[in-house]
């Protein structure tokens, strides 16, 4: 293929990407992206930070991305609203365990996970997940902020008083992979000024060229909404849903990253999905990453009186698989 020229590679993969779609389709028995709904162009989180002092990204162990800050274009309210509602209630906890009764299942043929992540030890698996250190970074984000305690990991938002500022955890998955499916059970503390925060990040830190994939961002104080986004291309072309659903419970998101077509689950059923080139990435491998993102702007609700002195992310466990073919 490196012999070939740019525009005939262009070509085939295209070609490609419209015959995987065309087989995904058949063999989920999903609707099309039109029926799905897709919104106009969002305005939503951007996504920037380092684990030290770097442009936003999630390099392990180097890089801090946020996926929640303010988009310079237009407010909050120009995404689009979800016509799908969460189950409202709490779903399976094992995550070898099928989706909810009564969901659609995914994609058939994703075969056995290459991450199965439960949480169970009594501390962080280093070789699986990178921990965020950038205190004096935007979001501010510290180590002593993730713990794992009760069969889950726990990002922490609070006020330190030492610093004199708020500060959260995040962390990050050393698995890369180019499209793959991952998973995600979660729930979020009530509490105005944090974002949990659920999404892949390109390997090469290359954003926005390379693409962003918002799982989902809890960025209410309330928790009775999420937002899906993505990012793409170097003009940053983004796109996003809104989800409806009590997320003080516990609820499973995922996404399918497939060439040329991203679709987004709640609870195992379809909430949103688009095609093409514009809005899906596909030049560069991510990963996941967990992030509680500290804020206060358009995007996320500053902290107020009713914001309780820890808010926490909760992570029960998470899975991932890889492309099939």
């Amino acid at each position: 293929m490196s012999t070939l020229s740019a525009s005939v590679r262009r070509a085939i993969d295209g070609l490609v990407a419209v015959a995987f779609v065309v087989v995904f389709v058949a063999a989920s028995g999903l609707s099309t992206p039109g029926a799905l709904g897709a919104g106009p162009s969002g305005a939503g989180p951007r996504g920037t930070g380092s684990l030290g002092a770097a442009p936003r990204g999630a390099g392990p162990l180097d890089v801090d991305p946020i996926g929640a800050s303010p988009d310079p274009t237009g407010p909050f309210p120009a995404l689009e609203a979800g016509s799908t509602t969460g189950a409202g209630g709490p779903d399976p906890g094992d995550p070898s365990a099928g989706p909810p009764a009564g969901t659609a299942p995914p994609f058939p043929g994703w075969g056995t996970p290459v991450l199965v992540e439960n949480f169970s030890g009594p501390n962080l698996d280093l070789s699986r997940w990178g921990v965020y250190d950038s205190p004096d970074q935007t979001p501010p984000r510290s180590p002593d902020a993730v713990r794992v305690s009760n069969g889950e990991l726990q990002l922490i938002g609070g006020f330190d008083a030492t610093l004199g500022k708020d500060l959260s955890g995040g962390v990050e998955s050393t698995l890369n992979q180019l499209y793959g499916r991952w998973e995600a059970r979660i729930r979020v503390d009530r509490g105005a000024g944090y974002s949990g925060v659920v999404l892949l990040w390109p390997q090469t830190e290359n954003w926005p060229t390379d693409g962003e994939v918002d799982i989902a961002e809890v960025n209410t104080g309330t928790r009775q909404s999420a937002v899906n986004f993505l990012h793409n291309g170097v003009e940053d072309d983004k796109i996003g849903h809104v989800m409806t659903a009590d997320f003080t419970a516990w609820h499973t998101v995922a996404v399918e990253w497939l060439p040329g077509q991203v679709t987004f689950y709640l609870d195992g059923a379809v909430v949103f999905s688009q095609t093409g080139p514009t809005y899906v990435p596909g030049t560069s491998p991510m990963h996941l990453t967990l992030q509680l993102d500290q804020g206060c702007d358009d995007f996320i609700e500053c902290r107020n009186a009713s914001t309780p002195d820890q808010v926490t992310m909760h992570i029960d466990w998470v899975k991932a698989y890889r492309l099939p073919f």
